[in-house]
This record gives C-alpha cells, sequence and structure tokens, in this order.
C-alpha cells in the first residue's frame, strides 16, 4: 500500500502554536467540507516541536483537503518562503509508535506529537 504525506519545515522563526493553530483552522475548514465525523476518522497528522516540523497524510479526501487548506492559510499568514513542503512517498503501511506518530490525540492539545481530528481522545 503506498502512503503519502507531506512535511512542513519552517525555514523561519515562526512560534511553532502558531503554526498548530493554523493547522486548527484548516481542521474546521476539512470539517465545513467532509463533515466532523468523516474528518475525525481521515484527518491524521504529526508534529515534532525540537524539528519545527509538521507532516500531515493525504491519504484520503480528507487529507488532501487539510494539505491544500493548511498550506493555503500558512503561506498567507506566515509568507511564501516560511515553510518548505516535501512530499512523503512510501510504499509500506507506516507501524504504529515509529517515528513522531507515537500518541493520538486532539490538534488542539499541544503535548501531543500526533494526532487526529479536532476533538479525538487518545
Amino acid at each position: 500500500m503506498t502512503h503519502e504525506a507531506y512535511r512542513y519545515v519552517l525555514c523561519r522563526p515562526i512560534p511553532f502554536p502558531e503554526v498548530l493553530s493554523t493547522l486548527d483552522l484548516a481542521l474546521i475548514a476539512a470539517e465545513s467540507l467532509h463533515g466532523a465525523e468523516r474528518t475525525r476518522l481521515d484527518a491524521r497528522f504529526a508534529s515534532d516541536t525540537r524539528l519545527l516540523t509538521l507532516v500531515i497524510d493525504a491519504n484520503t479526501p480528507v487529507g488532501q483537503t487539510l494539505n491544500q487548506v493548511f498550506l493555503g492559510f500558512a503561506r498567507r499568514e506566515f509568507g511564501e518562503k516560511a515553510l518548505r513542503v516535501e512530499r512523503i512517498d512510501r510504499s509500506s503501511t507506516p507501524k504504529t509508535g515509529s517515528g513522531p506518530t507515537s500518541t493520538t490525540a486532539s490538534a488542539g492539545n499541544r503535548g501531543s506529537t500526533s494526532g487526529s481530528a479536532r476533538g479525538t481522545a487518545a
């Protein structure tokens, strides 16, 4: 199975909580388009505050929407050159607990390193 995601790397100093707030807004937009339940089931992301990166899964229509909306919001909020976008293609299923995606939590829980749509509990 092919796994597709996008990694966003901060290229200049931006407070990471602001990046996560922008992700929260993008999640609300995805909910508006796809519905809260579908977004809760299909929106997946992981963040690493140490490396200043955010990875958003793009395997579903919800994930593709979330990536498009997040990138649009982030470019307007932080500037064209504030983030570098890297496409990640893997031909194997990601393993639970590996890399930055070791837990699942809501986007609003800033202590988490990964999560699914807003309001999802671990």
